[in-house]
């Protein structure tokens, strides 16, 4: 839980039921969305009443949502929370979290101590803008240990009215944004990305009325920030509410959909869908509100090192293991090796294939001799011959000679094609050399002529007899 990260679980707390919505991995597309209705009595303004029944629900939506679920968000009721806006001079990052939590203490009806607290740094321009949270611990506790209960690592935890803003059109101004279940309504009134104030309204007889005077009621209270239009959404949204919020004669539009699913599931699923786009980042993060206890926070560190230090003996033991048992193999083959070679340098056989081995080079070097015994020519003489041939008008750089085979081939330089050709004549005149090739690519230059001779030596001249 140190760096931002993207979870797509996410479960929506209300009084009435729990929605669950999962996405694919891109952020993009629905994997599962699935609602289970809640007893009436089981949580109530926000507080989780009954352990067991929640409990058992949340079992009920893993189960028919049919998806693996490891980590998730959670989004509570909005009367769980005191959210409050505060101005700041412009301080330190070391000094803003005790500035929040001494302006906290003045604000919250109850001890700073027995609530999770968590703020949000909006905008910075001479001062500092704080967006700041608080919810009791036991109402978080209590959801948190559900989730545990339920196998789900808990990675943030928020409420509907960040989650609103999430999905808020992003150009700067100051908007109302309402969204509209079957049993309530939750305003939020929010400036650029940041929450200035919400309330909550149940949805009864007396629902369009009592909408009218708590927007006048904030209009009224938050004049420094004139609201420019509104954005509904929600299941609860129909035409009479449409028409009614037109007469406040202020631009009216929808929450946009950064994903692809149908309409009717986008109204049910509005606060899912903005909870799974949340980038989860840990409490200590600036950028961001999540209401997880540090003790939560520090509990899941320490277990999540656990694993990774776990994770890391256990790959390092494969791996010795894996270099272990390929190093007993490789000893394993050199013994054989050995054990083999031994035997064979004992046995009768291995013997016997080297006095082979030995007799064949034997046989070679006596052929090469009788070769040579039998040549009809001393090559140094031959040499000495064709060195004769060369004058002033033919280099010789390279000469061969192959005894056994009676070829041989000459390399040089010629100062022009009739020296070249004179050369090759002279050649065939002598008596040692049957047959003389000049390839035709050696007459291309006209003058300095690189050149390539072949020949084959005569076998009809005689072994010139010593003392001649």
């Amino acid at each position: 839980m140190k760096a931002a990260r993207m979870v797509s679980s996410t479960f929506v707390f209300s009084s009435s039921q729990i929605q669950f919505l999962q996405l694919d991995v891109t952020k993009k597309h629905l994997v599962s969305a699935v609602s289970q209705p809640l007893p009436e009595g089981s949580i109530k303004r926000g507080k989780i009443e009954n352990k067991e029944v929640v409990a058992q629900a949340v079992t009920q939506v893993l189960k028919t949502a049919k998806v693996p679920v490891s980590e998730a968000i959670l989004v509570i009721p909005e009367d769980t929370a005191l959210s409050k806006s505060l101005e700041l001079p412009k301080l330190p990052d070391k000094e803003i979290d005790e500035a929040v939590r001494w302006e906290a203490e003045n604000i919250l009806p109850y001890p700073v101590d027995s609530v999770v607290l968590d703020w949000q740094l909006v905008t910075t321009n001479g001062k500092q803008h704080i967006l700041f949270q608080a919810v009791p611990k036991e109402v978080v506790d209590a959801y948190i240990e559900i989730m545990e209960q339920c196998q789900a690592k808990v990675v943030a935890l928020e409420t509907p009215a960040l989650s609103l803003v999430r999905l808020a059109e992003t150009k700067p101004g100051v908007r109302l944004l309402i969204h509209v279940s079957q049993t309530e309504a939750i305003l939020t009134l929010a400036k650029d990305q940041e929450v200035v104030a919400t309330s909550i309204i149940p949805v009864t007889s007396q629902f369009p009325a009592h909408l009218k005077q708590t927007i006048n009621h904030m209009r009224s209270y938050y004049q420094n920030f004139p609201v420019e239009w509104i954005q509904i959404g929600g299941v609860g949204v129909n035409t009479q509410l449409v028409q009614f919020l037109s007469d406040l004669k202020l631009p009216l539009t929808s929450y946009a959909m950064p994903i692809t699913v149908k309409p009717e599931v986008a109204n049910n699923y509005l606060l899912a869908i903005s909870g799974a786009l949340k980038a989860v980042a840990p409490p200590s993060d600036q950028k961001t509100i999540n209401l997880l206890p540090p003790w939560y926070v520090s509990s899941y560190s320490s277990v999540s090192n656990y694993r990774f230090w776990k994770s890391l003996l256990l790959v390092w033991t494969l791996f010795t293991a894996v270099i272990c048992a390929s190093l007993a193999g490789v000893y394993f083959w050199l013994s054989q090796q050995e054990q083999q070679f031994i035997r064979n340098l004992n046995s009768p056989l291995g013997v016997r294939r080297e006095a082979l081995a030995a007799a064949g080079a034997a046989n070679h070097a006596a052929q090469l001799v009788q070769t040579l015994s039998v040549s009809d020519y001393f090559p140094s003489e031959t040499v000495t011959k064709i060195k004769g041939l060369t004058k002033d008008s033919i280099t010789l750089g390279k000469v061969q000679l192959s005894l056994p085979e009676k070829k041989g081939n000459l390399m040089g330089i010629a100062t022009n094609r009739q020296a070249l050709v004179s050369f090759k004549q002279a050649l065939e005149s002598l008596p040692e050399i049957a047959e003389v090739q000049l390839p035709v690519s050696s007459f291309v230059e006209e003058e300095n002529i690189p050149f390539q001779l072949f020949f084959t030596l005569s076998k009809d001249s005689k072994k010139p007899e010593k003392g001649i």
